[in-house]
C-alpha cells in the first residue's frame, strides 16, 4: 500500500544527512513550482505516484513551506559520499501567508505531538516518514483553499499546468 501522506524536510544550514552525502545545501524557499526530486530516507518502498509529501523548512521559525505531490517511485542516485534516494514529484513552494507554522497548529490542536509540531520542541524527523491521517487532516485543514485545490487536481491536469507556458 502507497503512504498517502509523508513529511519531508528542508534545511539551507547544511546540518542534515542529504548535505554530508552529497556536499551540497538546498532551500525550499529557492525552489519554484514545477517538477522535483527530493531526497527521501525512509519508506522508499511505500510511496509512489499519489504520495503528498509535506515540506517543513527547519529553522528558528520552521513550518510547512511547500507540498510535493510525487509523479513516480523512488529511485537511487549515486552522490558525492553515497547513495541518495530520490522521490520524483511536483513542488507546490507555498508563499508566506500559506506557509503552515507551529503556532497555527498548536493553536487549532489536534496534532499528535510527533515532530515537528510536538510539544516538546523535538523538530527532526527523517525524510519519507509517514504521517498519520489525524495528523495529515490537521494540515490539510490548514491548508490555503487554492494549495488544496491544486492537490485534487488529477495526474494529467496537474502535469499540463507544471509544463504550460
Amino acid at each position: 500500500m502507497i503512504l498517502p501522506h509523508i513529511l519531508m524536510g528542508s534545511e539551507a544550514t547544511g546540518d542534515n544527512p542529504w548535505s554530508r552525502i552529497t556536499d551540497r545545501t538546498d532551500d525550499i524557499a529557492l525552489h519554484p513550482f514545477g517538477p522535483c526530486d527530493w531526497s527521501i530516507r525512509v519508506n522508499v518502498g511505500r510511496v509512489g505516484p499519489g504520495t503528498v509529501a509535506w515540506v517543513y523548512r527547519f529553522g528558528p521559525n520552521g513550518h510547512i513551506a511547500g507540498v510535493i505531490k510525487a509523479t513516480g517511485w523512488p529511485y537511487p542516485q549515486q552522490e558525492a559520499h553515497g547513495t541518495v534516494w530520490y522521490l520524483p514529484g511536483i513542488l507546490l513552494p507555498l508563499p508566506q501567508p500559506w506557509q503552515i507554522t507551529h503556532e497555527v497548529v498548536q493553536k487549532h490542536g489536534g496534532w499528535s505531538g510527533r515532530a515537528p509540531f510536538g510539544p516538546s520542541g523535538i523538530r527532526r524527523f527523517a525524510n519519507g516518514e509517514a504521517l498519520s491521517d489525524t495528523d495529515a487532516n490537521v494540515l490539510l485543514d490548514r491548508l490555503h483553499p487554492l494549495a488544496k485545490g491544486w492537490l485534487a487536481y488529477s495526474d494529467t491536469e496537474r502535469s499540463a499546468l507544471s509544463t504550460a507556458d
